[in-house]
């Protein structure tokens, strides 16, 4: 089984073969398809609450550090 591999972009869930591998396919008894998605980057939250602590965190008296929590 030959191998061909390209990028494109999913465009309203269709995958269209390049064409420049339109007529191996075509002329192609079976194909097997194998699909690797790339993952959409997680997002940090920059808004609303969390950003808002993580730019001004809480400070605790007497709260443990690091390094005391994992003296214990």
């Amino acid at each position: 089984m030959q191998s061909i591999e390209f990028k494109v972009t999913v465009k309203d869930g269709i995958i269209e073969i390049p064409q420049a591998y339109q007529n191996d396919v075509i002329e192609a008894e079976a194909v097997k398809v194998v699909v690797l998605k790339k993952e959409k980057k997680k997002r940090i939250v920059d808004t609303g609450f969390l950003a808002e602590l993580a730019s001004n965190p809480i400070e605790i008296e007497n709260f443990l550090s690091r390094e005391e929590a994992n003296e214990r």
